[in-house]
């Protein structure tokens, strides 16, 4: 079996992995090295370094709250795939209700604006800013 090619720092991503990172990807890559070592190894090198860097680069990668995280993202794609597969479009009755809502909420502002305006003419007259103005001066 030939010996597969060393892996360069600078696999995937364009930053480079600390010293600890780095040694933490070394135990990694040994590990799955040994797991895949009777399987065609040249062929699946450079996907067990990108596995071992992103492990080293971010260790919450494999606990049990990520792959809760990763679950429910993995769901949430299931059902947009589902809705856009009915010919509808995501979000579609929720943004219908917030236009909706927005329109029904500007028109009863304007009303109570002009039922505001109404009553103060009423009280004070047609004239009360310019009669303000003039009395304040």
């Amino acid at each position: 079996m030939k010996k597969p090619p060393t892996a360069s720092v600078q696999c995937g991503s364009q930053e480079r992995l600390s010293f600890d990172q780095m040694m933490h990807k070394r135990e990694l890559l040994a590990e799955y090295v040994e797991r895949w070592q009777y399987r065609e190894l040249q062929r699946v090198y450079w996907l067990l370094v990108g596995a071992a860097t992103s492990r080293a680069r971010y260790p919450e990668i494999g606990t049990s709250e990520w792959g809760a995280k990763m679950w429910h993202k993995l769901g949430a794609r299931a059902a947009h795939r589902a809705i856009r597969g009915s010919g509808r479009k995501l979000c579609e009755e929720a943004t219908k209700a917030a236009v909706e809502k927005r329109r029904s909420d500007r028109e009863s502002n304007e009303k109570e604006r002009a039922e505001q305006k109404a009553k103060l003419e009423a009280a004070v007259g047609s004239s009360w800013r310019v009669a303000n103005v003039f009395n304040n001066s």
